[in-house]
């Protein structure tokens, strides 16, 4: 769980640096895999969000995608793995 976590930071700054670039395939592959891992973990939030920025980044919506960036951010700070 604490490399899945790990990796899902990383793909914060993996999807920032896409988002500034306007690389919307790069983003919407990122949220799709996001969509797909999560609730293997148990993190339907991270799928829910996920899901989120993939159809974002169908619709090239920078604004929204910076958003769902920013709460999934907040969500893998807000968790604590025992």
């Amino acid at each position: 769980m604490a490399r899945y976590l790990k990796r899902r930071e990383s793909d914060i700054s993996d999807l920032r640096r896409a988002l500034d670039s306007a690389e919307f395939e790069t983003i919407k592959t990122t949220g799709h895999n996001l969509f797909g891992s999560g609730a293997t973990y148990g993190l339907e939030q991270i799928s829910t969000l996920g899901r989120g920025i993939e159809k974002a980044a169908e619709a090239r919506d920078s604004a929204r995608i910076g958003e769902l960036i920013v709460d999934l951010e907040h969500f893998l700070k807000g968790l604590k793995v025992r």
